[in-house]
């Protein structure tokens, strides 16, 4: 929409709004490698440089045995920071500011689509009833998180390991994004006006829709892959944890 500007057309309405809904998925995107080049970077630094050093003083030793080990230290895992109390409070303070903000998108939609909600709000379009059902969902979930972290902190336990609520918050959160998924027409956004506006919008509004389906697939499709990656360092652990108790 900028290159068009500046070549001196001005783009419509319906121009900017196709614009507008293609950066979530360019974020998403970017979200994408950005969690895979970490999760990488993650897993070279469990496996490799952290076991490196640990037993760099025992290979040369001709008398090593597994009692010489370095102990492990309780509640953290292998290449990660123990969380602190100012990191733990700062997570709630920050999940009830998180939780204000969402309960304040249906009345200020600008909080979350910033100028979009202006192109949107004068657009032929308008968001289907299911984006409703989504932003509860996702506020459950919130509200669930919020309260994990909350009886965490009041039960002293924030300085262990939070697999279960990861994973019980990923699997949640597959599904508004199923709800989302199973709409049967794919009508993510509607006319206002069908009577009037379904022969010049039809088109754009069925392609914009395809793309918003796109999106959603492949949202799915990461936090599928993210949630898998926990169940495996959740496993991989356990089996660790019983490897070390045999010994």
């Amino acid at each position: 929409v900028a290159v068009v500007r500046i070549a001196g057309e001005a783009p419509s309405g319906n121009a900017v709004l196709e614009a507008a809904l293609r950066v979530p998925g360019m974020l998403m995107t970017v979200a994408a490698w950005v969690t895979l080049v970490f999760a990488s970077i993650e897993f070279a630094v469990t496996h490799s440089r952290t076991k490196w050093q640990a037993l760099a003083p025992f290979s040369a030793s001709a008398d090593w045995s597994p009692s010489t080990l370095p102990p492990l230290e309780g509640g953290t895992a292998p290449g990660t920071k123990q969380r602190s109390y100012a990191h733990a409070v700062a997570e709630v303070v920050f999940g009830f500011l998180l939780l204000g903000w969402l309960l304040l998108v249906p009345q200020y939609p600008y909080l979350l689509m910033g100028p979009g909600a202006a192109v949107l709000r004068v657009a032929p379009f308008q968001l289907a009833p299911v984006w409703g059902q989504f932003f509860w969902w996702v506020v459950g979930l919130s509200l669930l998180q919020l309260g994990w972290r909350c009886v965490d902190l009041w039960r002293g336990s924030w300085e262990g390991p939070r697999t279960a609520q990861r994973l019980v918050i990923a699997a949640f959160g597959l599904i508004p994004l199923l709800l989302l998924l199973g709409v049967g027409d794919h009508s993510y956004l509607t006319l206002k006006h069908p009577a009037v506006d379904q022969a010049r919008y039809g088109g754009a509004l069925d392609s914009i829709n395809m793309a918003i389906q796109q999106m959603l697939r492949f949202a799915f499709a990461v936090t599928v892959l993210q949630l898998l990656w926990a169940i495996g360092r959740m496993g991989l652990d356990l089996y660790r944890k019983s490897a070390t108790a045999m010994r």
